[in-house]
C-alpha cells in the first residue's frame, strides 16, 4: 500500500544503473529536510529490468552523436500531430536495429511508471533530465499530465540550463516549471511556497542561484534507489552485484577553471566558482560511506580535488588501517609526493585530465600544464599503482602537424603506461568558450550535432536546445588525413598492448649497492634486463624532471647516450625526461585495492 506524499522525484532511463544517483539523492534529502514527504520513483531502474542490464548500459554509454536512448522514447514524447513534423533522423542499421529491438518495451514500461507516481499521489512531480534522457523525461511528462491533472510536474537538469530551458519550454507544455542551475536550496523553498503557502511562480523557469556554501547542502539520501533497485534484484531481474560505485561530491566548480577555463570544457555553467565542503564534514561522509557499502569504490563528482585536502582530507585517510577507496578528477602537475599521498589515503583511480602530450597543443586548450607534467603525472601513476584515466583530443585551431609527429615519435618509448581510454577529434559543447567564443578562438561556424534534427519539430531552435555542436574549419593536423589516421592507429596499437596477458614493462629495481636492473618488456626493448651501475641509475634520477641537453652536469651526460639508446629517457620538445617507473616501497594500504595489476604489469 503506498504512502500518499507531498512530492515524488522521477529519474527517467536510461541514467546508469552501475552509480547512485547523487543530484535526486541530495534533492530527496533537501526536501525531508523541511520535512515534506517524498517518493521517488527510478524509471531508470524499471527500464534496466524491463530489457536486460546489459542492453540497458549499452544505450547509456552510446556515443553522444548516436543517442539512440532519446530515439527510443521519441514516438511517447509528442502528440501524434506533432510527432508528423519530425524527421526519423538516424540512418544508421545497427542503430534502427537497436531500437527497433526496444520500441515494444516502452509503452508497457510508460505504463508502469506512471502508475507508480500515482500510487503516490503526488501534489509535485520533480522529473530529472541529463544526458540521453530528454525524451524519456518529456515521455514521462506527458503521461503524468494525463494522469494527474492536478499535480504540478516541474524539471531540473543539465538539458534543461540555461537558453535549454527557454527553447524547451514552449515545445513541452506539459512541465509547468524548468529549474535551471543547481536546486539544493531553490526546488524545496519551491515547495515550501507552494505546499504550505499556494504561491507559484510568475514565469515557468524557476532560474536557480549557486550554492554559496557547500555547508547548505545536505548528505544524499540513496534509500530510495537502493529500495527500488534491490526489488528488481531480488526478483532476479537486474545484477545482485549494483550499484557499482557509490557516488559523492566534496566541492564544486572549479579552481582552474575559474582562473583559466579549458576551451572545451562546458560544465559548471551555473557557476565556476569553486567551493568545498570542511575536511572533517568529508572525512565523516567517507568512512560513513565506506562501512554502509562494505568498502565499495566512491566516484566523487569532484570536477577537481580541493588543493586543501592535501593537507587535510587525505593525511587523516592515509592514517587509517583501510581507507575507503576513491575516485578522484585531479590537475595533471601533481608532484608525485602528492601522488603516492593519494594512493596510502586509498585513491586507486584519477581523471588527471590529461589530453595532449603536446605542450603546444596543451596551450591551445589553455590546460596550465606542459607535456612532460603529463608524462610525469603518467609515470608516477604507474609507479604507485594508481589508474589513471585519460584521453587524446585533437582538432584545435593553431594545430600543427610537427605537434602530432612529434607525440609520434615519443608513443614507443611510452607504452609501459597506462593507454589513454579514448581518442577523438574535438567536440564543441554549449557553455564552453569553444562555443562562447569560437570565431575568435578559431571556429568561423558552429552547427548542432545533426542527429538533433530527427528528435525535434523542424521549426524547434536547435541552436538553442542542442548541447553539443560540429565546427565548421580545419587545422594543418585535421587537414593530413593520411597523419591524423596514423595517429589514431598509433593509439590503436598501444591499446592492444594492453590487452595482452604481460603488459610493457619499463621498471627499475635499485640494489643495496646503488645500482639496479631495468626490466624492458616494450616492443622497442633492446634487451629484456639491463644491469645499471650506481652512477647511471643517479643519471636517471637527474632526469626524472625535464631538462635541456645544455647544462648538463658531466655525471649525467656521459650516460645519455646510451639511456636515450634504450629509450628509457625520451628528447621531447628539446626537453630531456626519463620515462622508466621506479619500484615503489611497499604500503599497506595499497594491498586493499589491487590496482597494480591494472597501472602496469608489475
Amino acid at each position: 500500500m503506498e504512502t500518499e506524499t507531498d512530492l515524488c522525484i522521477v529519474v527517467p532511463a536510461f541514467d546508469t544503473l552501475n552509480l547512485t544517483p547523487l543530484g535526486t539523492s541530495v534533492l530527496i534529502a533537501a526536501c525531508r529536510q523541511r520535512g515534506f514527504r517524498v517518493g521517488a520513483v527510478y524509471a531508470s531502474v524499471l527500464m534496466g529490468a524491463r530489457i536486460g542490464y546489459e542492453l540497458y548500459e549499452t544505450i547509456c554509454g552510446t556515443l553522444v552523436r548516436k543517442q539512440p536512448g532519446e530515439y527510443i522514447f521519441k514516438p511517447h514524447a509528442y502528440p501524434p500531430e506533432t510527432l508528423a513534423r519530425i524527421p526519423e533522423g538516424i540512418e544508421h542499421p545497427k542503430m534502427l536495429d537497436l531500437i527497433a529491438s526496444v520500441a515494444p518495451a516502452v509503452g508497457p514500461h510508460l505504463d508502469e511508471v506512471v502508475q507508480a507516481i500515482a500510487a503516490k499521489k503526488p501534489r509535485i512531480v520533480g522529473i530529472t533530465n541529463m544526458f540521453q534522457q530528454n525524451m524519456s523525461a518529456f515521455a514521462i511528462a506527458r503521461r503524468v499530465r494525463a494522469a494527474l491533472p492536478d499535480a504540478l510536474i516541474v524539471m531540473g537538469g543539465a538539458n534543461v540550463t540555461g537558453v535549454m530551458a527557454k527553447a524547451l519550454a514552449p515545445i513541452f507544455d506539459c512541465v509547468d516549471y524548468f529549474f535551471d542551475g543547481e536546486a539544493d536550496v531553490a526546488f524545496p523553498d519551491f515547495c515550501e511556497a507552494y505546499l504550505r503557502r499556494g504561491e507559484r511562480p510568475a514565469g515557468r523557469i524557476v532560474e536557480c542561484a549557486p550554492l554559496q556554501n557547500m555547508a547548505d547542502s545536505p548528505d544524499a539520501d540513496f534509500s530510495d534507489f537502493i529500495a527500488a533497485l534491490r526489488e528488481q534484484q531480488d526478483a532476479g531481474r537486474l545484477p545482485p552485484e549494483l550499484p557499482g560505485y557509490v557516488t559523492y561530491e566534496s566541492s564544486r566548480g572549479c579552481w582552474w577553471g575559474a582562473k583559466h577555463h579549458c576551451i572545451f570544457c562546458g560544465l559548471n555553467q551555473a557557476s565556476m566558482n569553486f567551493r568545498e565542503k570542511g575536511s572533517e564534514r568529508v572525512v565523516r561522509e567517507l568512512t560513513a560511506l565506506d562501512e554502509r557499502w562494505d568498502g565499495r569504490p566512491i566516484r566523487t563528482a569532484d570536477n577537481i580535488i580541493p588543493n586543501s585536502y592535501f593537507a587535510t582530507v587525505l593525511p587523516q585517510l592515509a592514517a587509517m588501517p583501510h581507507p575507503p577507496k576513491l575516485f578522484y578528477e585531479v590537475k595533471a602537475n601533481l608532484k608525485e609526493e602528492q601522488v603516492a599521498l593519494m594512493r596510502t589515503a586509498g585513491v586507486y583511480s584519477i581523471q588527471p585530465g590529461v589530453e595532449s602530450l603536446s605542450t603546444p597543443v596543451l596551450k591551445l586548450m589553455r590546460k596550465g600544464v606542459s607535456a612532460h607534467q603529463n608524462i610525469m603525472l603518467l609515470r608516477s601513476s604507474a609507479k604507485h599503482g594508481m589508474r589513471a584515466g585519460w584521453n587524446l583530443i585533437y582538432g584545435f585551431p593553431g594545430e600543427t602537424q610537427q605537434n602530432y609527429r612529434d607525440m609520434l615519435a615519443i608513443f614507443p618509448a611510452l607504452v609501459h603506461f597506462r593507454p589513454p581510454d579514448g581518442i577523438s577529434e574535438i567536440m564543441i559543447d554549449r557553455f564552453s568558450p569553444n562555443f562562447d567564443d569560437h570565431e575568435r578562438l578559431g571556429i568561423p561556424e558552429i552547427k548542432p550535432f545533426e542527429i538533433y534534427r530527427g528528435l525535434y519539430p523542424s521549426d524547434a531552435p536547435l541552436d538553442e536546445i542542442a548541447y553539443h555542436f560540429d565546427g565548421i574549419y580545419t587545422t594543418e593536423f585535421l587537414s593530413d588525413t593520411a597523419l591524423v589516421k596514423e595517429f589514431r592507429d598509433s593509439v590503436d596499437h598501444w591499446k592492444h598492448l594492453w590487452l595482452r596477458a604481460q603488459r610493457p614493462l619499463l621498471l627499475l629495481e635499485t640494489k643495496a649497492s646503488g645500482g639496479g636492473v631495468v626490466i624492458d618488456t616494450r616492443p622497442i626493448a633492446r634487451e629484456a634486463l639491463s644491469v645499471l651501475s650506481p652512477a647511471a641509475v643517479n643519471a636517471l634520477a637527474q632526469l626524472e624532471r625535464p631538462r635541456p641537453r645544455e647544462g648538463l652536469p658531466e655525471a649525467v651526460a656521459e650516460h645519455l647516450d646510451f639511456l636515450l639508446q634504450r629509450r628509457y629517457v625520451i628528447d621531447h620538445e628539446n626537453l630531456l625526461l626519463s620515462v622508466v617507473v621506479r619500484r615503489a616501497s611497499a604500503e599497506p594500504n595499497r594491498a586493499r585495492v589491487p590496482m597494480m595489476a591494472e597501472a602496469s604489469s608489475l
